[in-house]
């Protein structure tokens, strides 16, 4: 056996000096055809002094005729010149061009997404499928795609009232946007053209945190709380008055629940004929504590309907947001005059944090013979509503509208029900007025490609 081996490995070194032989005796035929090489070497200088005029697909045909050339006459004398040239700036040719296709390509992607974006109506999945692929290919150039992708759910949500498709992958760029936007990442335009359209930083701020907040807030209406107060509190951009309103919603309608809760607790005791003076006390002190804390969240919404009364520009906005606030404001406060002086006095403090704890308002108690207190503004009549029994409460007189003033509309005329302290605070249900966003200048570049030196 080893002397097989040993025949072999003999038979392999030979194969390969042979082949070694063989090599050299090409190159030394290559550089003896003069011809050969002189035609060859003027092709590679013409190729090179054309080579910035030639499109793609001609400058690779150039670049691999260069590499022929060295392969072949590499080793020829007259040759060596035009073969060190070559190995000093071939390299550089074919990174340049591998850059300049890797451009084409993601300019491509660049025009997909622009298309998207603009496009009306816009098709969110061909958004998504572009946005992301964009933002994989160049995702600090391209940051600006978060702010779109960010919109893309949430202007579904506040048409449709209802989360969609898109929901968690809007929420996920949202969240991402707002961290970059914050810690002052470049972002090289804010004006994506079509409805992804933003001022500039804070208006992009504001109403990043105006689609997650809102997002949220339909999913749980609290963790949307903080993005809506954030997005509030930046009274230069339009989303501040749409998310200062909501949170108003959010009070007005823990507001009704409160309500809502005491007319059931006061309907029930009240048709526990067997109940002790002990059983009616703790009864109506539940029923006053709701009543207080619904006071409370009444007062609150105020607050917020008096800031979005004065963010709201246009004239017919502005008459929809005070009435809003009259309504809650009348039924507080058994009153329609004082409205103005309340609302200067509301926003020239700060805005109260939605996530601190709403404190009970307390109004004197009207008490019976015999300790029984006696409710003199709640009752429904029909059932279904909720309203303050001298009409000026905010409840549906037949479900759908609000109290009339002569109290002929939910509450009882003459408040005649009975157990409680304090007065239910009510508000109508209402729907949000759709957001917009600030018109832009009709400039409708979506991506401005950052420059390189």
């Amino acid at each position: 056996m080893k002397t097989i081996f040993r025949s072999l490995n003999f038979g392999l070194i030979l194969a390969a000096l042979f082949a070694l032989g063989a090599v050299a005796g090409v190159a030394q035929d290559a550089c003896s055809d003069g011809p050969g090489l002189e035609a060859a070497s003027g092709k590679v200088r013409q190729d090179f002094t054309d080579y910035g005029k030639m499109q793609p697909a001609d400058k690779h045909k150039a670049i691999d005729n260069a590499k022929a050339f060295v392969e072949k006459y590499g080793a020829c004398e007259p040759a060596k010149d035009l073969v060190a040239y070559i190995n000093q700036y071939l390299p550089a040719m074919e990174s340049a061009l591998k850059k300049f296709e890797d451009l084409q390509v993601v300019k491509g992607k660049e025009a997909r997404f622009n298309t998207a974006a603009k496009a009306t109506p816009v098709n969110p999945d061909e958004l998504f499928a572009a946005g992301k692929d964009l933002l994989a290919a160049n995702p600090e150039d391209y940051r600006p795609v978060e702010l779109a992708l960010a919109s893309v759910a949430f202007d579904d949500a506040y048409k449709t009232r209802a989360l969609g498709k898109y929901t968690e992958e809007s929420l996920r760029y949202g969240r991402q946007a707002i961290a970059d936007l914050e810690s002052d990442k470049k972002f090289s335009t804010f004006n994506l053209g079509g409805t992804y359209s933003f001022t500039d930083k804070n208006d992009a701020l504001a109403w990043m945190n105006m689609s997650v907040g809102y997002l949220s807030y339909l999913k749980n209406k609290k963790d949307g709380l903080p993005y809506l107060y954030k997005a509030a509190q930046i009274t230069s951009s339009t989303a501040a008055k749409d998310a200062t309103e909501l949170i108003g919603d959010y009070y007005r309608d823990e507001a009704r629940k409160l309500t809502k809760d005491a007319i059931d607790l006061a309907a029930t005791l009240k048709a526990n004929t067997t109940a002790t003076q002990d059983q009616i006390k703790a009864g109506n002190d539940e029923i006053d504590a709701k009543n207080a804390l619904a006071l409370g969240y009444a007062e609150r919404a105020l607050d917020a309907y008096a800031r979005a009364t004065k963010l709201v520009k246009d004239p017919a906005g502005q008459a929809a947001m005070k009435k809003k606030f009259s309504d809650i404001y009348s039924f507080r406060f058994e009153k329609t005059d004082g409205m103005d002086a309340w609302i200067a006095a509301a926003v020239a403090k700060p805005f109260p944090n939605p996530m601190t704890d709403v404190q009970p308002v307390v109004t004197p108690a009207t008490t019976a013979p015999g300790g029984t207190s006696v409710v003199t503004n709640l009752g429904a009549a029909n059932g279904t509503g909720i309203g303050a029994a001298n009409g000026t409460g905010i409840g549906a007189a037949n479900g759908t509208g609000i109290g009339a003033a002569t109290g002929t509309g939910v509450g009882a005329a003459k408040g005649t029900s009975t157990t409680t302290t304090t007065k239910p605070a009510t508000t109508p249900a209402a729907k949000p007025t759709a957001a917009k966003k600030p018109g832009t200048s009709k400039t409708t570049v979506a991506v401005k490609k950052k420059k390189n030196g």
